[in-house]
């Protein structure tokens, strides 16, 4: 028993630490050369289709009122209208269960149209890139905030469990993707605008437990 729960142990602090394994960059501060609304230049370890296109739609910038630079998405109707990063150490076969974790808001900009109250969609999926398929996703409803200009920008943290069958996946590329899906009403797209941050993926630590029991197991039989 003591030696279950000394697994058990170790299992938990490998879930704890395998964000730093899986992605890079999760705060967006590493490369200055992004930060530029046309540039090309992609966030260091993310990919997003609008950046390589130069569509003033995916940059990263200082933002009043906030401590560091978060990721931005502005609405501009298309599927391409994410940021992507593939997970590293890990395949789409390797574990069908993941925590992820981040920051997200509304940037508030006075000189938008846009009304307090209006609802914002950031969906948060994980990809068989491979296949091209979704496997597994989740979607937050935003409020744009109330009162105030560009001071009351905000962030709020949220964690989210996204879990998908992994059979027949071994050898896979697996991706963690965030996608503005707000449709584009018309006028200029930064009315539509998502921030991100702080980006962390870890295995479920039940998953992890699972399989060391499970190898555990198959060990004793032996």
């Amino acid at each position: 028993m003591k030696k279950l729960m000394f697994v058990l142990s170790c299992v938990m602090l490998l879930a704890v630490g395998a964000n730093a394994a899986l992605i890079t960059n999760g705060d967006f501060e590493t490369g200055d050369n992004w930060n530029s609304k046309a540039s090309t230049t992609q966030p260091v370890g993310w990919y997003s289709p609008m950046c390589e296109a130069a569509i003033n739609g995916h940059y990263g910038e200082s933002i009043t009122n906030l401590s560091d630079r978060p990721a931005l998405m502005k609405s501009a109707g298309t599927a391409d209208n994410y940021y992507q990063q593939v997970l590293s150490g890990v395949d789409a076969g390797t574990i069908g269960s993941y925590t992820v974790g981040f920051d997200y808001g509304v940037r508030h900009h006075s000189s938008y149209a846009t009304q307090p109250g209006d609802s914002y969609t950031l969906r948060v999926s994980l990809w068989d890139t491979s296949a091209n398929t979704e496997l597994a996703w989740t979607s937050v409803e935003i409020l744009y905030p109330d009162g105030g200009g560009s001071d009351n920008n905000f962030l709020t943290s949220i964690s989210e469990a996204l879990t998908y069958d992994n059979s027949g996946l071994a050898g896979n590329e697996l991706a963690l993707r965030f996608t503005n899906t707000t449709p584009n009403l018309g006028g200029d797209i930064g009315h539509k605008t998502i921030m991100f941050d702080n980006v962390t993926i870890v295995p479920e630590p039940a998953t992890m437990a699972l399989l060391a029991l499970g190898g555990l197991m198959l060990r004793r039989k032996r």
